[in-house]
């Protein structure tokens, strides 16, 4: 990402390849989108893979047992 930011690499490609992923995209138990708080502004939590998501829950100390979430596309999420 340095790199990127500092004018390197293919910033188009890149793009795409964002827009283009498939995301899973965390739900509470009231069936809204996951979110956290950073820099104070809310952000809704995606992730590439369930081993992500699950390194992400284990960090917040979240026990295991199912976890719910909806898969899109990244421009789906950009766009709303």
């Amino acid at each position: 990402m340095d790199a990127f930011r500092q004018g390197f690499g293919q910033p188009a490609k890149l793009t795409d390849a964002l827009r283009s992923a498939l995301l899973l995209i965390p739900l509470t138990d009231s069936d809204r989108l996951l979110t956290s708080t950073f820099g104070g502004l809310n952000w809704v939590c995606a992730f590439t893979s369930e081993q992500e998501y699950a390194r992400y829950a284990l960090a917040r100390g979240e026990q295991g047992g199912p976890c719910r979430f909806h898969t899109g596309t990244a421009v789906r999420l950009l766009l709303n």
